[in-house]
């Protein structure tokens, strides 16, 4: 067995067998790292010999079949640093792995350029053209491609990644999550989620008019992998969504299918969950679902936040759902718009919501009879083969379903008015709401069926089913149906044609005119009452006449001021001086040629206890 030699601690060598060396070796050492192995196994001896003068140079060198040249110079090394078996083989070709090392400044604008690989369209080139643009502004020698690309990946995959694609996404991918959830029995955990479906559904009663993309909620046991129940929508997901899944998944589904005119041997599975687990959205968190749930024994838990993995179970049967099933039908816009293309996906569009719902339970049962790869067996099969070996999943006495449903509905609080409870655009009466005229009811729907409501009238928590007297519009009585047709159908109540705007737009102008000519008749009315005070204040006894240039002159400011205009008669006013003066427009009518009266120079008393003339 050849031996080699190995620096310990203190500095002293000491022999070590072969096998031992392998120890450097493992499972994803290359065949280039055990044949340097060998080979320097096989030569420390010849060269340990020639160190001892057992073996003259020349011998050695000849041994191994190398020159004599390399053969001094590996014995000077294995001299140097004895039990190094890397100093007689060639060191491995290649560049050697180290970072590299820029100046402050330069390392400075690699750190700035990083911004740009930001998104999900970033590349490493683009920081790289950053980098050169900033180092020519300072004057910098521009770093090669390669540096710069070696400086980023030294920051490492997940960093890298994290900027990329974002945190959520680079946690998918590099987060280690070791955790599973654990279960015993059907309905110990419920997996509960909303989602947009990749579909586009029509009108129910005119099938040329296009409602748009319903959402869906799902609920999955992650024991048995059933799918318990599901609620579409075409509005947005809210506390009623969250109130008609629980009713699905907790009673029986018989007269859910029969008004869809299916078998309800479709869909057996049901129960009472013990622990409902869901993301951190509004409509989940709410109080009034928590403490109705937590009195027929369900607990409500949440995810962690930023933790989507640990609905994987649910977010895997969506995926399922859109990809395996949805995908196929006529109206389908995938999962994206790449995937989409240039597919007219709201002309090949023939789904309603009622016919979506029928093509749903179609698609559960194919799937609850299909083999599932996490359980080893189809869903169906693992559910009956617990309750086959064990007592019946928790259920609602049949006498208390009615209850359960009132507690989940929606509510409000509604006025009993003369005609009736309105709400939905309908009129809701029975005689038994006579004695309770101007009082406020708190009032329960089914968002499955308007055609009637439920009324608290004593508020004692036992509800009257009041039908509906009077549906003006004719809409529908599901209540999804009823809001898409509502927003869809003609315009808002109140909605303006263009020719009512117009004279909207006309009356304001009207208005404004109106006051603009009672504002400058008040201006008018204060400039005279301000005249007769001035009158009466600097009158002297006489009235001197002014000469005809001041009358010319008094007119002529008058009228720029936007005095009255100049009536046809003979207007007589009186200057500072108490002088009568005539306007020209007077003069022009009284004559075709000016005319000096001798009047116009004469003195006149005045008698002061007559009440002033205003022309």
């Amino acid at each position: 067995m050849a031996k080699k030699f190995r620096r310990n601690e203190t500095g002293k060598s000491k022999k070590i067998g072969l096998e031992q060396d392998n120890t450097l070796l493992n499972v994803n050492s290359s065949q280039k790292d055990i044949e340097r192995q060998l080979v320097g196994s096989e030569r420390i001896p010849t060269v340990e010999a020639y160190l001892t003068k057992q073996m003259d140079a020349f011998t050695a060198a000849e041994a191994l079949g190398i020159t004599l040249s390399g053969f001094y110079k590996i014995a000077r090394r294995v001299q140097a640093n004895k039990g190094d078996l890397g100093v007689v083989v060639a060191k491995k070709p290649g560049p050697k792995a180290s970072l590299p090392v820029f100046e402050p400044n330069m390392e400075a604008i690699i750190i700035e350029s990083l911004l740009h690989y930001t998104g999900k369209a970033a590349t490493i080139e683009k920081v790289w053209e950053q980098v050169c643009t900033l180092a020519d502004g300072q004057m910098l020698p521009r770093p090669s491609y390669h540096l710069v690309r070696k400086r980023l990946q030294a920051l490492g995959k997940r960093v890298l990644a994290k900027m990329k694609l974002g945190k959520a996404t680079a946690d998918d991918i590099y987060e280690a999550r070791p955790g599973y959830k654990d279960t015993t029995r059907p309905l110990e955990w419920v997996q509960i989620d909303h989602t947009r479906m990749d579909l586009i559904v029509v009108d129910e009663d005119d099938r040329t008019i296009i409602l748009g993309r319903p959402w869906i909620s799902l609920a999955i046991c992650i024991h048995t992998r059933v799918v318990l129940g599901f609620y579409l929508t075409l509005l947005p997901p809210s506390a009623i969504s969250v109130a008609m899944l629980i009713e699905n998944c907790v009673l029986p589904k018989a007269g859910f299918l029969a008004s869809l005119g299916l078998d309800p041997r479709l869909w057996p599975m049901h129960g009472v969950p013990s622990v409902i687990h869901a993301d951190n959205a509004a409509e989940f968190r709410s109080d009034l679902v928590k403490v109705n749930l937590k009195t027929f024994g369900v607990t409500m838990e949440h995810r962690d936040v930023g933790k989507k993995h640990q609905g994987g179970h649910i977010e895997r049967l969506i995926g399922t759902m859109m990809t395996s099933k949805v995908h196929f039908l006529r109206g389908t816009t995938y999962s994206n718009t790449l995937q989409r293309g240039d597919e007219d996906s709201e002309g090949k569009a023939v789904f309603t919501l009622p016919g979506l719902r029928k093509f749903m339970v179609c698609a559960i049962h194919s799937y609850h009879e299909r083999k599932h790869s996490g359980i080893r067996m189809s869903p169906a099969d693992k559910w009956k083969k617990y309750y086959a070996q064990h007592t019946p999943p928790k259920q609602i006495e049949e006498a208390r379903h009615e209850n359960f449903r009132y507690v989940l509905y929606p509510e409000k609080m509604k006025v009993i008015r003369n005609g009736g409870i309105e709400m939905h655009n309908r009129f809701y009466y029975a005689p038994i709401l006579q004695q309770k005229i101007r009082d406020s009811v708190l009032v329960k729907y089914d968002p499955y069926d308007v055609s009637s409501i439920l009324v608290d009238l004593d508020s004692d928590g036992k509800y009257v089913k009041i039908p509906c007297h009077r549906n003006p519009f004719k809409r529908s009585s599901n209540y999804e149906i009823y809001r898409a047709q509502r927003q869809q159908k003609g315009e808002r109540d109140g909605t303006l044609t263009k020719d009512g705007t117009a004279s909207i737009a006309l009356a304001q102008d009207i208005e404004n005119e109106e006051a603009r000519l009672t504002a400058k008749s008040k201006k008018d009315k204060a400039r005279e009452a301000a005249a007769v005070k001035d009158y009466k204040k600097n009158s002297k006894g006489t009235t001197v006449i002014p000469k005809e240039s001041e009358v010319n002159t008094l007119i002529d400011q008058a009228e720029h001021l936007g005095t009255r205009s100049i009536p046809n008669r003979t207007a007589t006013r009186h200057n500072k001086n108490n002088k009568r003066i005539t306007s020209k427009a007077t003069r022009a009518q009284n004559s075709d040629s000016f005319v000096i009266r001798e009047d116009w120079y004469t003195t006149k008393e005045i008698n002061y206890d007559q009440a002033p003339m205003i022309y």
